[in-house]
């Protein structure tokens, strides 16, 4: 798993690439909180490259929202394969996160 990350329009961008799952989970929380960490608390997470997520990925999903909310941010996912918006619907993440198709859509509701 990947990330590369760029400020579009004062939102930390984060292009996520491979499998979000039990054995990079730890990495990516840190990898995210290190981005996060940089002052910025508004976060977009583009998982158009990430095949897919499980309940590990999930708890550093859920916890990115809360930490961003609790710091006035705002977080968001955009470009869910079929398969990471099934997992995401099937823990109902999909009534509490903002999820764009794309990253240039969730950017224009920024």
């Amino acid at each position: 798993m990947e990330l590369q990350y760029e400020m579009v329009q004062n939102v930390q961008v984060v292009h996520v690439t491979g499998r979000i799952d039990s054995a990079t989970a730890e990495k990516f929380g840190q990898d995210i909180y290190m981005i996060l960490g940089s002052g910025n608390h508004h976060m977009l997470l583009d998982l158009s490259a990430v095949p897919y997520i499980n309940s590990a990925g999930l708890r550093v999903l859920l916890a990115t929202a809360k930490s961003t909310k609790k710091h006035g941010g705002r977080f968001a996912l955009s470009g869910l394969s079929d398969e990471v918006r099934n997992v995401i619907e099937l823990a109902g993440f999909h009534k509490i996160l903002t999820i764009s198709p794309t990253t240039s859509d969730a950017l224009s509701h920024w």
